[in-house]
């Protein structure tokens, strides 16, 4: 079984049945977990702004690079990996992680909640529905999804919780 690791900004499809897609040490970003319940096919993705900077052609080499840098953009972009390696929309689960908030201001101005907002956002214009979630708290968090497997593994603070 082989271990991919997913670092800010990246995405990754995989249809290798128990390939493991692993995203350690998120914190305020957001991995985002996709996987056919009927088919080898699953994905993740970690999220780290929810939308670029409107700055113009300042970010298109970052965004070409990390294509899931901003959620705004990368999701849809993710969705389309996803369906071109064989995902069916009637069988899909979506799981989400991350978005902690390290500082005691309100919450709506953490960068990690508002990467989650935009998720969400496009989720439900989408009529997609979460299959389960961990967000939010003070730590980090490592997630694993493991391909034709159901569920996401997410460990903290010497805890694990299956999604």
């Amino acid at each position: 079984m082989q271990t991919f690791s997913i670092k800010n900004g990246e995405m990754m499809v995989s249809k290798e049945p128990g390939a493991v897609l692993e995203a350690c040490s998120v914190g305020a970003n957001l991995a985002v977990c996709i996987a056919d319940a009927n088919a080898p096919v699953a994905g993740l993705a970690l999220f780290v702004l929810p939308q670029m900077p409107q700055m113009p052609n300042a970010f298109d080499e970052a965004q070409e690079r990390l294509p899931a840098l901003a959620a705004m953009s990368g999701l849809p972009l993710f969705f389309k990996r996803m369906l071109q390696e064989g995902l069916s929309m009637d069988n899909m689960k979506v799981w989400i992680a991350g978005a902690a908030c390290f500082f005691s201001g309100p919450a709506d101005l953490s960068l990690g909640s508002q990467t989650y907002t935009a998720v969400k956002k496009i989720l439900e214009a989408n009529k997609i529905k979460i299959a389960g979630e961990h967000v939010g708290g003070q730590f980090k968090r490592c997630v694993r999804l493991v391909v034709g497997q159901d569920g996401v593994q997410v460990s903290f603070d010497d805890q694990e919780v299956m999604l």
